[in-house]
Formats: structure tokens, C-alpha cells, sequence
């Protein structure tokens, strides 16, 4: 783990935010229950299990938590491959909303844009799946982030807002999601 490294790797960076974000601990009655570094105990309690195995300590639950947001989110989900800040954008509203949510969300966005075309290709509406797709979602992401970076994130940021407006939670919690979001803006501008 390389949290505080001077020449941190563009993970590093998206998971710094992700704690400060989260917080070490929350238990929030109107929320989902006991969380660590924004990992749920009832949504992943194998990985609860290793936190206590610690004892709850902050540093070993960040090196906890960073293995599994690296693992499961960066890598599996390919967030990685995605170009800068939409990988950024796509991370943290996977640790706040779930994984499928910001794909499903990344994909809705893809498809607001189509078609397009770009020099000789030509680019349909993909299949929102909640899954980044090698063939489809990645090349696409790319090239809608060369031609129209700031339209094409404030888009995808607009549908994250509009997610969040409509749960019943947002009385609650709103606020401190749209303060994230700005955040998140000012930490990886467009």
C-alpha cells in the first residue's frame, strides 16, 4: 500500500479522497448500518471479518480497505482503464452508490451522446449493463473524453446528482453528497 508516497499512482490518489470522504467509522440510523472506510458490514461481511481480525485498527482497516477497493473496484470493474478524472468520477460513486450504479450510470451517459462519429468510426448506443466492456464502454469513454471532456463529465456528474435527488435518503444525507461531488470536482477538475 502506498498511501502516503510522494509520487502516489493515480489509485492512490482516488482512494486518499475515498477515506476523507468516508471517514475511519459511520453508524448512521438512516443509513445501512455499521461502515468502515465506506464498506458496509450487512453488503461485504467477509471483509467486516477481517477488520475485526484487527481489531478495528485504523490503518490496518485503510490497508483493508484499499486492497478491496483496488481489487474489486479498480481492477475487476476496469475503472482503471477509463481516462482521466471520468476514473476518478466512476471510483467514487462505486464506494458511495455500488459498483453497478456508476456503471450503469457511466453507461446511460455513453448513450445521451449517441450516435456519434469520430473520423471513421461510428459509435451506437451500447447495452447499460453495469458491466465496462472492452469493446464497447472503454473506447467509447475515451474518445467522448478526448473530443468533449467537460460536457461529457458534467453529464455523467448530473446523472449522479439526479440518482441521488431521488432517494428517499436525500433528506438526510444530500447535502454532504453534493459537498462530496464538489470535492471531487476541485480535487480532479475537468
Amino acid at each position: 500500500m502506498s498511501i502516503g508516497r510522494k509520487n502516489m499512482n493515480s489509485f492512490d490518489k482516488i482512494f486518499n479522497f475515498i477515506v476523507e470522504a468516508e471517514g475511519f467509522y459511520s453508524n448512521h440510523v438512516h443509513d445501512v448500518g455499521l461502515t468502515i472506510y465506506g464498506i458496509t458490514q450487512k453488503w461485504h461481511p467477509k471483509i467486516f471479518k477481517k477488520f475485526e481480525e484487527v481489531n478495528f485498527d485504523k490503518e490496518k482497516c485503510k490497508e483493508i480497505a484499499y486492497n478491496f477497493y483496488y481489487e474489486n473496484h479498480w481492477i475487476k470493474s476496469k475503472i482503471k482503464e477509463l481516462h482521466y478524472p471520468i476514473n476518478y468520477y466512476v471510483m467514487d460513486f462505486a464506494v458511495n452508490a455500488g459498483k453497478k450504479r456508476a456503471i450503469y450510470t457511466l453507461q446511460r451517459t455513453i448513450n445521451s451522446f449517441m450516435p456519434i462519429n469520430y473520423g471513421d468510426l461510428k459509435f451506437r448506443k451500447i447495452e447499460v449493463d453495469g458491466v465496462i466492456g472492452e469493446r464497447e464502454t472503454i473506447p467509447t469513454v475515451n474518445i467522448l473524453l478526448d473530443v468533449m471532456k467537460c460536457r461529457f463529465c458534467c453529464e455523467y456528474l448530473l446523472e449522479r446528482i439526479e440518482f441521488y435527488t431521488k432517494l428517499k435518503k436525500f433528506k438526510f444525507f444530500g447535502k454532504g453528497w453534493l459537498n462530496r461531488i464538489l470535492k471531487l470536482i476541485n480535487r480532479f477538475p475537468f
